[in-house]
Formats: C-alpha cells, sequence, structure tokens
C-alpha cells in the first residue's frame, strides 16, 4: 500500500512539474547541426519584412501594471509605428524609422523628437533595445548575440533544441529554443545570461499562427529583469507583408504640442547581429539597453 501511494505521488508530480512524459521526449530525426540551426533562426529574422497588427498590450508600469489597445505597424530595420488607446482615446503614439524617432503624448500634450535609441522608442512597449531589435522582437525574431562559440542541447521536457552560444569575451550566453515543425523549424524563444548566471533579457512565444510561410507567434512576453521590464502582448490580428510607404514611419506632431529633443547616453548593452535584407549576411552591430492571408493554422506552446 505505502510503495503504491508513493509512486503515484511520483506520477503526479512528474505531471504537474514537466507534464507528461516527465523529461522523456526523444528526437524522431537526425540530430541537426548548429550551423543548419543558426541558418534558420538568421533565415526566420529576414523572411517576416512586415506586420500590422491590433494588439493588447499588459505591461509593468512604476504605478503597478497598465493596459493598452495598439495599433502597430512594424517593419525591419527599426520601422515602427504604435499608436495607443485607452477606452478608444488615443493616448500616445510613437513612431521611428530607424534612425529618428518621433513621440506623442496626448494626455500632457507634448510631443517629443530624438534618435532611436533605446531610451526613446521604449516610451510606449517597455522593451529597451533599439529601434532595430525591438521591431525584430515584434515580428517574432530573436536578436542573435554576436558570439564565438555554439552548441546544441536537447530539451526533453518540451521535446525541443536548445541552441547555445556563447560571447567569452563579454561572458554572455544565449539559449534560443527550435522546435522542429515538418521539414521546418519554429523560434519559441531565446534566453541571455551573464557570466554568474543572471537573466538579463528573456524573449517567450506562444499561441503560433502559419502565415506566408513563416510561424508567427500570437502571444509575445518580454522580460529585462534588471531594468524591471515585463510586458506581454497579445496579437488580435495580423497581417504580415503588407507594403508601408515611408511616410507611415513618420509622425505629424501636431500643432500648438510643444516640442521636446530627447537623448540620453546609453550603457553599454548585449552584443546583437544587424538584421540585413534576404539574401545579404548579417553583420555585427552593438545592440543597446537603456541606463510580427493565407491558409492559417494556430497551435499553442
Amino acid at each position: 500500500m505505502g510503495s503504491r501511494r508513493r509512486w503515484g505521488m511520483v506520477a503526479v508530480t512528474c505531471a504537474v512539474v514537466v507534464g507528461s512524459g516527465c523529461c522523456r521526449q526523444v528526437r524522431h530525426y537526425p540530430v541537426p547541426g548548429t550551423s543548419v540551426l543558426l541558418a534558420a533562426v538568421r533565415g526566420r529574422n529576414r523572411a517576416v519584412e512586415t506586420l500590422r497588427a491590433k494588439v493588447t498590450a499588459d505591461q509593468m508600469t512604476r504605478k503597478g501594471r497598465l493596459k493598452l489597445n495598439v495599433f502597430l505597424l512594424v517593419g525591419l530595420g527599426g520601422r515602427l509605428r504604435m499608436e495607443a488607446t485607452v477606452l478608444d482615446n488615443t493616448v500616445a503614439a510613437l513612431a521611428s524609422d530607424g534612425q529618428a524617432f518621433s513621440s506623442v503624448d496626448f494626455k500632457h500634450r507634448i510631443a517629443y523628437t530624438g534618435p532611436a535609441k533605446a531610451c526613446n522608442v521604449a516610451r510606449i512597449f517597455n522593451i529597451p533595445l533599439d529601434a532595430e531589435h525591438v521591431a525584430l522582437v515584434l515580428l517574432g525574431g530573436i536578436p542573435v548575440l554576436t558570439h564565438d562559440l555554439m552548441t546544441l542541447h536537447w530539451d526533453r521536457c518540451h521535446g525541443r533544441e536548445v541552441l547555445l552560444l556563447v560571447n567569452r569575451a563579454r561572458g554572455l550566453r544565449q539559449e534560443i529554443r527550435i522546435r522542429r515543425k515538418g521539414s521546418g523549424w519554429r523560434i519559441e524563444g531565446s534566453r541571455i545570461r551573464n557570466r554568474a548566471g543572471k537573466t538579463l533579457i528573456e524573449v517567450q512565444y506562444k499561441k503560433f499562427r502559419h502565415r506566408k510561410g513563416s510561424w508567427i507567434p500570437t502571444w509575445v512576453r518580454y522580460l529585462q529583469p534588471g531594468r524591471k521590464a515585463d510586458l506581454l502582448l497579445r496579437y488580435k490580428k495580423i497581417e504580415p507583408g503588407v507594403h508601408f510607404p515611408d511616410a507611415a514611419f513618420r509622425l505629424n506632431l501636431p500643432t500648438g504640442f510643444p516640442k521636446r529633443f530627447l537623448d540620453c547616453t546609453e550603457s553599454e548593452g548585449v552584443p546583437f547581429e544587424r538584421v540585413q535584407a534576404k539574401d545579404r549576411p548579417a553583420q555585427v552591430r552593438e545592440g543597446t539597453t537603456a541606463g510580427a492571408t493565407g491558409h492559417v493554422e494556430e497551435d499553442s506552446w
């Protein structure tokens, strides 16, 4: 009787902690090479070039959690336009063409301009990265750590690959979570830690839709504990591959609003690769941390 109870408790513990299988999931395909998986990540980063979406945002602020409805336009290269509403009233707008930023605070009736740095771009979505990498996260891609070492780990609990990139000079390591889907790969998140094992940045993707050949997450969470950044985005409607004119990423600042130029000195951040247009090699850029029609297939992670 005691033995039966003990094994029952073990079974319940396995189910609660790691789900069915108790961390015994195995690969049903040959072990992929690290270069194959890195190419898949870089390819996904270039595949979805633009996205139009309606989003609900839930983020941590100094006064507690804030919920917003956001109309979102995103393009590779740091092109961003966000219009946030509360009870159907526009409270803030932000635009970036990848180089310059502008923002309007309708509540306090003031407009801002400046460079597209992390400190400025984070004014609506609290993602303290430069515009290029904010856009990449919103498109469902993963900023890739510049690295000099790659290894591969099989996650037996979740049945997916974990590509480990190491920047030995900076003492940083990135774990990119990648799942086999048919003949391709789906990027499901990333975590960057420092030499002491402390999480610096984490991105989680869930509830994917397959649109125009790419898996696009409709549940995105961005965490940066050191900055107390905790943002959850739920995409209610997504349209990838939409052509936007350059003017879409510039705001017409309201007349009568005072204008303030914003700039800041940013501390050295995580060094990320740049994301180039299709068929161009990735280049290195020092990322900074301030101091996402056709057949639809849904899948829940």
